[in-house]
């Protein structure tokens, strides 16, 4: 019988949409990716802004460098909204849970 149910579908609209910039941002870094860019960055993290869709992807080369790079993104992201950022949502891993993120 599990094998013959099917799924519910994916909701049309998302129950909740922001509706300023940088009051919701999500998050993911992604990698190691073959083949390595010429300058040897072998990771990407992807940001996006719910409300606009606006996206920024910052290379890395390793993933250690997530919260300097997250840093750098909040200064620049703010700067050219003259808001402040509001909202990271990420999956939760090890690189956005990290000492260096928390504190900041």
């Amino acid at each position: 019988l599990a094998g013959k149910q099917r799924r519910i579908p994916f909701p049309q609209k998302a129950k909740y949409r922001a509706e300023k910039q940088l009051e919701l941002v999500h998050g993911d870094l992604c990698g190691p990716i073959a083949p390595a860019t010429p300058s040897g960055r072998r990771h990407f993290l992807l940001l996006v802004d719910d409300c606009s869709r606006y996206m920024w992807l910052v290379l890395l080369t390793s993933k250690d460098e997530t919260a300097a790079a997250l840093k750098r993104f909040q200064a620049s992201a703010e700067g050219e909204a003259s808001r402040k950022l509001r909202t990271l949502r990420t999956d939760r891993g090890g690189e956005f849970t990290s000492n260096a993120l928390v504190a900041h």
